[in-house]
């Protein structure tokens, strides 16, 4: 999991730092942080996120509004965070719909309250949970675009990312419980909702991955997509 915190204090920004570490290790053994204190537009349009602390206020500007929307146009999926000591900017935040709002002056309690709503998200059936050499990763179902299974080794594609599973590809599936995620070939799943462009025998998806209908699964496909598109 890739979390950012983009923050001018740095000593605030340690231990935001240290408190998420804290919290985000009991889900996801290992974590890559960045902690932007300078060139925020650069890194915020560089760096894929899931989980984005943003102060509003940034060297004595109101930049973080306008970050928060690069990182979102980046990663519709990502968890926006917003953390300032001006309480008076929280209602000016919802054009971004962010996750939540830390308040420095009340940071204990809120960031218990930020662990408990974030704790809910990530048991909820929004998540599914992935495992790899002992390492586990919740990611959103919504940002899964297909996946393929290669020498037993399942991996996860989304729009951002490619994860590796230990899973079969029908216990995936299965544990995924969306009937509009389906099986078109041996290796392959996708989801119906990112198909840009369908050709005799395969389907091109939104990122302009190409992947090839294996004829068992040709009919099954066929039902469901038109299902999907009248739904």
């Amino acid at each position: 999991m890739n979390i950012l915190i983009v923050e001018d204090d740095s000593s605030f920004a340690d231990i935001l730092k240290k408190d998420v570490s804290r919290f985000i290790s009991d889900f996801v053994p290992r974590c890559r942080f960045n902690i932007c204190n300078n060139n925020y537009l650069d890194v915020c349009r560089s760096f894929n996120c899931d989980i984005a602390f943003v102060d509003i206020q940034l060297d004595n500007q109101n930049l973080g509004l306008q970050l928060a929307k690069e990182i979102a146009d980046h990663n519709d999926m990502v968890t926006i965070v917003f953390v300032s000591s001006q309480n008076n900017l929280m209602h000016d935040t919802f054009i971004v719909q962010p996750f939540f709002f830390i308040r420095k002056t009340n940071y204990k309690k809120d960031f218990l309250i930020f662990c408990s709503l974030y704790e809910k998200k990530l048991k909820s059936k929004e998540f599914i949970i992935l495992t790899y050499n002992h390492t586990r990763v919740p990611i959103s179902k919504s940002e899964i675009y297909y996946v393929e299974i290669q020498h037993n080794i399942l991996y996860v594609h989304t729009k951002n990312h490619v994860y590796k599973d230990n899973k079969s590809l029908k216990q995936f599936t299965n544990d995924l419980d969306d009937k509009y995620f389906i099986q078109i070939h041996k290796s392959f799943a996708v989801h119906l909702k990112y198909i840009y462009a369908l050709k005799k025998d395969s389907v091109i998806l939104r990122n302009k991955t190409e992947i090839k209908i294996g004829r068992s699964y040709a009919r099954k496909f066929t039902q469901l997509y038109k299902e999907y598109l009248l739904s």
